[in-house]
């Protein structure tokens, strides 16, 4: 793919790839993504209709004074000219700068086969194979051209044609200046002020032109035309008899020393110092003096410019006064404001002054004052001439007798009018503070918008208002909403059913509620009544210039194109880089960038640049837009890039891994529910073991003590005595210890908690326990209901060091409900998820077993710590058949 070097540019330097406008251009030529190249004093430079970018500050190209510059199509290769550091070859797809020459060639010209290059006067060959270098003995060299694999050069002594080892003299002549260029299959070249054409087939003269004054320039242009400068302006002759078919088409008034057409039609001029695009289909006339007041009308075919000089006439690209009408209008009253005209009807000029009937080319006043517009409205029997004033409308009849208004006046909210118009039986009046509606039977009002009316229009169904300030009311049902436009609009024209805006700075068409601004017009202040149109053209007046436009011409406005954009198939951990750009040459638009991936969210490009990292695999559509001036976005077409990665980061890869770790860990935590579960059980069985050990060894000291006591004397009475003291302080042990505790399974759970309890505060931790009692309880639901709480106690003891420990037991219709409290360091979350402890395991068993529920909350920062245990356990079968009492809360203390 061939990459444009604008985005490579972005990438690697940002902003600071941006250079200044230059102030020399000796050449222009594109490449074919639509970049222009200028050969400068500091170099070569890119521009994109918006930036310049000089190409050596961002490779091995020289930043010394280059004089011409070819683009080579084929292998997307620009060839740089530099005065005093050889020829070099700069390749846009690797952006690689190689010096191909030392010679130092002020023009290049590009054939099939060869680079010509003119040195010192001097003409050279360079063979594009091999970059050999072929002399002639050819001096005093003015000018070359070439075009397939044909050569000419001019010298002041004629025209030659270059073979392959020779030089063939086709003309001669005696010169100074000269310029050459070839068509298809025509050749034209100029020496001083004469210009000649001659057919390449037989090199015989076609046709001959002599102009008033030197041709500085000439170049091939649009459907076999040719474009020459002389006497500061550009015009167009056709390659037949070489006849004038447009001119002065330029806007700048300057000595053109280069042309240059592009791919897109337009035509580029320079004086070497400054620059300027002329759209084909879009043509500006500078005035002969600026003026403010700037109206434009077609009188007939004749088009008629009024300005606050007079009136003009526009015949093949000239402006010439109409003396005899200017000549009529006082010294004091030049300045034109309106200018109408309907055929078998009088011309109405009017004026800061008045307004004038004109009628065989004599003037007559038939109204006195300021005058804003004036117009021919078809009435019901004839036809009514209504003029528009500061102070109100005022009427006349074909005999240009008055006709009353004054109902009319009566309604208007402001008495300064703009304009008036007619749409089906509707008069329209629009003045600075409303629209007044008239038709034959009824009058009315409508305050639409705080600023002044201008203009009113129908298209396609639709009603629009134009204002200065607010833009462009449409009219949906009976409210005003505004539409996305330009803010200040002077004058509207439904030309064919397209409709024409001219706006404070520029000329607009309008269609399907978007405009779009027309090439030559950016930035040109329009004024009321600037506006007509005849045949398939539009001409409008602003200050300076007069924009003429062909209607039936292409959209104006550039669509985006992708000018860096991936290869099909990308490794996933290379960058994408995405640029676009719409080469809007012409008219200078702001314009702003987005781009949507895969039909998601649009996003901004900054500068018309993206940058992709890291992308998943699989395939990616891109489009991108442009918004011109902020008015309507343009879509280009859709491109796509498939992004390749290794086989694990592959889509069903990762879904397969996915898939397979959750099965694994699912797994593996059954598998340590499990293990905790029969550990516990195995721990538990253990306890028991012991704790039953434990007893029994009690019990025979206690035997023993019995057995001591029936033996008659003292010794045995003593014996007996120690052995039970000895018993005495076993079970002492086990209350110190707590854990006997739960030995005590033939109590009461009341007498079981309150030892509970007074174990305890034994330790000097504060308590309140409270319990419900219920009767239908059996011996097993109490001894698992004491084990639940001893646990918990014992865990707020010895692990949560808590100093104050709160327990309740309440016995409900349909399950037991225990609830501990305490203030100490909180638990785990770990701790309790995988039953770290054999207290919470012992719990979860007995929970299990009787299908209850435990809930834990705890918190081991701030003022609020501590843990909450909730244990629910519903009642067994055979409790939920015993009698039911619920003895209210008592405390164990």
């Amino acid at each position: 793919m061939k990459t444009a070097l604008i985005s490579f540019f972005l990438l690697i330097l940002g902003s600071t790839a941006f250079a200044k406008k230059p102030k020399y251009f000796a050449s222009i030529t594109e490449d074919n993504n639509h970049y222009i190249y200028f050969s400068t004093y500091k170099g070569i430079v890119q521009f994109d209709g918006h930036n310049y970018i000089n190409l050596s500050d961002v490779s091995s190209l020289p930043s010394t004074w280059s004089d011409s510059s070819v683009y080579r199509e084929d292998n997307n290769t620009l060839y740089v000219a530099y005065f005093k550091d050889g020829i070099w070859a700069y390749d846009l797809t690797n952006n690689v700068a190689n010096k191909i020459s030392n010679l130092n060639a002020t023009k290049l010209v590009l054939s099939k086969t060869h680079l010509m290059t003119k040195v010192d006067q001097k003409l050279f060959l360079i063979s594009l194979s091999d970059f050999q270098v072929q002399s002639f003995h050819l001096t005093n060299v003015l000018d070359i051209a070439a075009i397939n694999y044909q050569h000419f050069a001019i010298t002041n002594r004629g025209l030659y044609q270059i073979g392959k080892d020779n030089s063939l003299l086709l003309n001669s002549f005696q010169t100074t200046k000269a310029n050459l260029a070839l068509l298809e299959h025509q050749l034209i070249y100029s020496t001083d002020n004469t210009l000649k054409l001659l057919s390449l087939d037989d090199n015989t003269q076609l046709a001959k032109r002599v102009f008033e004054n030197e041709i500085t320039a000439i170049t091939p242009y649009l459907n076999n035309t040719i474009a020459i400068a002389h006497n500061n302006k550009i015009d167009i002759i056709n390659n037949i008899n070489l006849a004038t078919t447009k001119t002065s088409i330029n806007q700048l008034n300057q000595t053109s020393r280069l042309l240059f057409k592009d791919t897109q039609g337009n035509l580029w001029s320079t004086d070497k110092t400054q620059f300027e695009v002329i759209d084909p289909n879009s043509i500006s006339l500078n005035l002969p003096q600026p003026s403010n007041y700037n109206v434009v009308e077609m009188v007939g075919d004749q088009l008629w410019l009024g300005t606050e000089h007079g009136i003009y006439s526009s015949e093949k690209g000239l402006l010439k006064p109409l003396t005899k009408i200017n000549s009529q209008l006082p010294k004091f009253d030049k300045i034109i404001t309106d200018i109408h005209y309907i055929k078998n009807k009088p011309i109405i000029i009017s004026t800061t002054e008045g307004a004038y009937k004109l009628e065989n080319n004599t003037l007559t006043k038939i109204y006195d004052g300021y005058v804003l517009s004036v117009k021919y409205i078809r009435a019901e029997f004839s036809t009514v001439l209504i003029i528009s004033t500061s102070k109100g409308v005022f009427g006349f009849d074909p005999n240009f007798e008055a006709v009353d208004f004054k109902i009319v006046n009566n309604e208007l909210p402001n008495k300064e009018v703009l304009s008036v118009s007619k749409i089906d039986d509707v008069v329209y009046f629009l003045s600075a503070g409303g629209l007044v509606e008239k038709t034959q039977n009824k009058i009315s009002v409508s305050h639409i918008s705080q600023h002044n009316l201008t203009d009113i229009f129908a298209h396609r169904g639709n009603i629009y208002v134009t204002t200065w300030g607010g833009g462009v009311l449409k009219k949906t049902g009976n409210i005003w909403e505004p539409i996305k436009s330009p803010s200040n609009i002077a004058s509207i024209l439904n030309h064919f059913d397209e409709i024409f805006v001219v706006t404070s700075d520029g000329l607009y068409r309008f269609n399907k509620d978007k405009f779009t601004l027309v090439p030559n017009s950016a930035g040109q202040m329009f004024i009321a009544n600037s506006l007509t149109a005849h045949k398939n053209f539009i001409y409008a007046s602003s200050k300076n210039k007069l924009i003429t436009l062909d209607a039936l011409s292409t959209t104006p406005t550039n669509l985006p194109h992708f000018t860096q954009f991936p290869e099909i198939d990308i490794f996933y951990t290379k960058t994408i880089t995405i640029s676009a750009n719409s080469f809007d040459y012409i008219n200078g638009h702001i314009v702003r960038y987005q781009y949507q991936l895969n039909n998601s969210n649009w996003i901004d490009m900054n500068n018309g640049k993206i940058q992709l990292s890291y992308l998943n695999n699989g395939f990616y559509d891109v489009k991108i837009r442009a918004s011109y001036d902020g008015i309507q976005w343009q879509e280009s077409s859709i491109k796509s890039f498939n992004v390749i990665g290794p086989w694990y980061r592959s889509s069903h890869f990762v879904l397969t891994t996915t898939l397979v770790s959750f099965i694994i860990l699912i797994f593996g935590l059954a598998i340590v529910f499990k293990i905790n579960r029969q550990r516990n059980k195995v721990f538990k069985k253990i306890s028991q073991q012991k704790e039953k050990q434990k007893l029994v060894a009690t019990y025979a000291q206690i035997v023993q003590a019995k057995n001591a006591l029936q033996q008659v004397g003292e010794h045995g009475v003593n014996h007996a005595v120690r052995v039970i003291e000895n018993a005495i302080v076993e079970f002492e042990a086990f209350l110190d210890n707590i854990t006997a505790i739960k030995t005590l399974t033939n109590s009461s759970l009341k007498e079981s908690l309150v030892w509970l309890e007074v174990a305890v505060i034994g330790n000097n931790i504060k308590t309140e326990f409270q319990l419900s009692l219920c009767d239908r309880c059996t011996q097993d639901t109490r001894n698992s209901l004491l084990y639940i709480i001893h646990a918990l106690v014992l865990n707020s003891v010895q692990h949560a060091k808590a100093k104050f420990i709160q327990m309740s037991v309440n016995c409900e219709n349909k399950e037991i409900t225990i609830c501990v409290r305490d203030d100490g360091i909180g638990i785990k979350y770990f701790d309790y998820i995988f039953n770290f402890g054999v207290g919470f395991a012992t719990i979860k068993n007995i929970i299990y077993e009787r299908k209850g529920r435990l809930k834990v909350r705890s918190n081991r920062r701030g003022k609020a710590k501590g843990t909450f245990i909730t244990v629910t356990v519903p009642y067994l079968p055979t409790e939920k058949q015993g009698q039911f009492n619920q003895q209210k809360k008592v405390s164990l203390n």
